[in-house]
């Protein structure tokens, strides 16, 4: 019997067993290899989001900073707004605003300027 023949009789279904498992082992480490290369590109694009979250988080502190009041007395004013909702908003002393500039204005003058 040379190499290149197949076994006959018993021996036949035996081997494809065996070869059907050797195909199966070598789907899972592929699917693992996937799998890794997957999990470490989630970690990677975790960590650009992180960063981009910290830059977002800087800029925001540094523009609070630069309006010069702080962030609770920014809050106390848009709470004490929210409780007198018949009130204007409550104006800053050092940065007053005239909320009301376009309310004597139609839609149709504005939007010929």
């Amino acid at each position: 019997m040379s190499t290149t023949d197949q076994p006959t009789g018993d021996g036949a279904p035996y081997v494809q067993l065996f070869q059907k498992a050797h195909q199966k082992i070598v789907l899972l480490e592929r699917l693992e290899e996937q799998l890794a290369q997957m999990i470490a590109k989630r970690q990677d694009l975790q960590e650009e989001l992180r960063i981009v979250q910290r830059h977002i988080n800087e800029e925001l502190e540094m523009r609070i900073n630069v309006n010069g009041e702080s962030p609770n007395r920014i809050l106390h004013n848009v709470a004490g707004s929210a409780a007198r909702p018949n009130a204007p908003m409550a104006q800053s002393a050092s940065a007053p605003v005239a909320l009301d500039r376009f309310a004597s204005q139609s839609i149709t003058s504005l939007a010929g300027e």
